[in-house]
């Protein structure tokens, strides 16, 4: 409901002070605003609950005001927001600013039946006030230093090692290291690594083996509501001593995990048994077909496979575990793939302006070459080949066609690198195939005029660049396409055992890890940043800066009287 209804007077006063001496209410949850669409305003659960009403002295107030995430232009409950909710008030955790129990002796008698949860739950403020005489005197203050008490509580000496105590009568530090080496200190901290350490890898497989058995004896009889329930509690439980990571941001991981893929996966393992990971999926090419009522509608082509994926166990796991070699020998492909790419955009980006010699075979966008763009230049190109032999050759092509023999042999005594040509039939004879093909031979000696010369070596590099990174694309193509029937092939070989490894250890497991390791270094990031903005929020006094800003302000006003300008 709004929360209105917890402090409005009139009929709705009435109707919650009768409410509340019946003892109806256990609980209130305050809400984040603009969570629901249709309106902006914050919203509030109100438990009611009749069984034991009479031995009810109080109500679990909680103010869950501030636990959400901005999605576009709404707010939402994350995973975290909701078990915290849940656990909180299940067990009854009186945590400072977020929950309390309150008697109804306090609502009814001290604040005439007002619910409004704010005035019985203080926020707590976690936001550092500016220091005004820091700002004015110089030094960070104790009470900035102390609101980092979970690094310090890590690594006691860290404290000291960043900050020197100054004046401790009135709590007065400085910087004990260039700010810049602030970061790296804290990264290699030997006990904030330990810690580190032990929240992303000792919890995490602590509870890894703890869950194995749950997530590797999944049956039909299997609840997964239970399951997830049982797991998240679980992990709550392994993170509640960690330092570092809040338990709930943990929780946060398993849900959103749970919620994208697990439970997927634990469903069908459900309905078919471990045997599902087996199976494959796959994405045909389209084609056109008629329906019942005679309209074109696109439907599958079955006989062409586009691509596949493992129904539980994606392909990249197949291929990671058993053909490590295959893989390999695709990525140094594609590796050399890329470079060749890199030398292509190189040689084009160095000649593509307007004296560049690629000019003349850029796309409209000036972007990339067109592979018929680049064959048509050379072509033209080619056609301007010109050299001593070729002119002769053409003279001799002609004098075949007008049946002057003897001017053909005159030709050839005059120009002796003709002899070196094939030209003749067997007979002895000039024959007409045999003068085409030595004319094409001519041409590949020929050279192009000087004008041009620069701009046909310039395409023909590229051209020849081109040609290399197409050949390794056909290897890639070519190994990819063994790779898959390999694949294809192993899933159908995979044992119920494989499965579950593969699933537990290389897709759970290994997503979960990984999302923990990334929480683990936000965290320290956050703790790093805040230490180096506490460090560098009182770096200068105002003193200082009014300073710098009168020499600034003369050194500009010489600037412009040395310009001429005058006031």
């Amino acid at each position: 409901m709004p929360h209105g209804v917890l402090f409005r007077g009139n009929a709705e006063e009435t109707i919650r002070i009768a409410v509340l001496k019946k003892h109806y209410i256990k609980g209130i949850v305050s809400l984040p605003a603009n969570l629901f669409y249709g309106t902006g305003i914050p919203a509030c659960i109100v438990i009611i609950d009749k069984e034991n009403a009479d031995e009810r002295d109080g109500i679990f107030l909680i103010d869950a005001s501030r636990g959400f995430k901005k999605d576009g232009n709404k707010n939402r409950l994350r995973e975290q927001d909701i078990e915290k909710i849940v656990q909180t008030f299940i067990n009854r955790d009186e945590v400072p600013g977020y929950s309390r129990f309150v008697s109804y002796d306090e609502i009814l008698v001290e604040n005439g039946g007002n619910l409004n949860v704010p005035r019985y739950i203080q926020k707590v403020d976690d936001t550092l006030p500016q220091n005004i005489a820091a700002h004015l005197k110089g030094g960070i203050p104790g009470t900035d230093i102390d609101s980092l008490a979970r690094l310090w509580a890590i690594s006691p000496e860290l404290k000291d090692e960043i900050f020197t105590c100054t004046d401790a009568t009135h709590s007065v530090y400085n910087l004990a290291l260039p700010s810049g080496e602030i970061e790296s200190v804290i990264g290699q901290d030997e006990r904030i690594l330990a810690e580190k350490q032990k929240e992303a890898e000792t919890i995490f497989l602590q509870w890894k083996a703890a869950v194995k058995d749950i997530l590797l004896d999944i049956t039909a009889d299997t609840n997964p509501k239970e399951l997830i329930r049982r797991l998240g509690a679980m992990l709550l439980e392994a993170y509640e001593p960690a330092r570092l990571l809040d338990n709930y941001d943990v929780y946060d991981c398993l849900l959103n995990y749970w919620n994208a893929k697990l439970q997927d996966d634990v469903y069908a393992i459900k309905t078919s048994g471990y045997e599902i990971g087996r199976e494959i999926e796959y994405e045909y090419a389209k084609k056109k077909a008629k329906d019942e009522n005679g309209e074109t509608i696109s439907v599958d082509d079955t006989s062409k496979v586009k691509s596949f994926e493992g129904a539980l166990i994606p392909r990249e796991i197949i291929e990671a575990v058993y053909f490590t070699d295959d893989l390999a020998a695709i990525n140094a492909l594609m590796e050399q793939s890329a470079a060749l790419e890199g030398e292509l955009d190189e040689m084009r980006e160095e000649e593509s302006g307007e004296d560049g010699l690629l000019k003349d075979v850029l796309n409209d966008k000036g972007d990339s070459i067109p592979k018929a763009n680049l064959t048509k230049r050379l072509k033209e190109l080619d056609a301007r080949k010109t050299s001593a032999v070729m002119d002769a050759m053409a003279k001799l092509a002609a004098l075949f066609d007008e049946g002057n023999t003897d001017a053909m042999e005159r030709l050839i005594i005059e120009v002796p690198e003709l002899a070196e040509f094939e030209l003749r039939n067997k007979n002895g004879k000039f024959g007409k195939a045999k003068i085409t093909a030595a004319m094409r031979l001519a041409a590949d000696t020929a050279v192009v005029p000087e004008i041009y010369r620069d701009e046909y070596e310039a395409l023909t590099s590229y051209a020849a660049k081109t040609d290399e990174k197409d050949a390794v694309d056909k290897k890639i193509k070519d190994a990819r396409k063994a790779l898959d029937d390999k694949v294809e092939a192993k899933y159908s070989e995979l044992t119920v055992e494989e499965i579950k490894h593969l699933l537990f250890d290389m897709k759970w497991m290994a997503k979960l890890a990984g999302d923990v390791r990334d929480e683990v270094e936000q965290v320290l990031n956050t703790l790093s940043s805040k230490v180096l903005l506490i460090a560098k929020r009182y770096e200068h006094t105002l003193g200082e800066i009014e300073d710098r800003t009168a020499k600034s302000r003369e050194a500009v006003m010489s600037a412009l009287e040395r310009m001429g300008y005058k006031w």
